[in-house]
């Protein structure tokens, strides 16, 4: 089981809040995407907004990546000479800096 909120996730229609869709705190803020980083550097709303939206992503694209791992280990299992071990190596790194482990 994953230590973060379940997803799915959404964005208010401000792009503004990240909010879970379900579970037990579905429909209460979860994280706020805001403008401004360290007072001094302004995101452009064009550029808030794209970042809500994948922040919005996270648990499907978490989803998706370990499905996708899964996969290619079952279709193509591991080998010294195996040409996705690059792409498996990525995949693993990605899934462990999203769970917070060490890959």
């Amino acid at each position: 089981m994953s230590a973060h909120t379940p997803g799915p996730w959404k964005c208010s229609s401000d792009y503004a809040e990240i909010i879970p869709t379900t579970g037990p705190n579905a429909h209460v803020e979860l994280a706020r995407v805001v403008g401004f980083c360290d007072g001094s550097s302004y995101y452009s709303a064009r550029e808030q907004a794209a970042n809500a939206r994948l922040i919005a992503t996270a648990p499907d694209l978490l989803a998706a990546l370990e499905l996708a791992l899964a996969t290619i280990e079952r279709i193509h299992p591991s080998s010294p000479f195996d040409s996705t071990q690059g792409t498996r190596d990525i995949a693993k790194a990605a899934i462990a800096k999203a769970k917070g482990v060490t890959p």
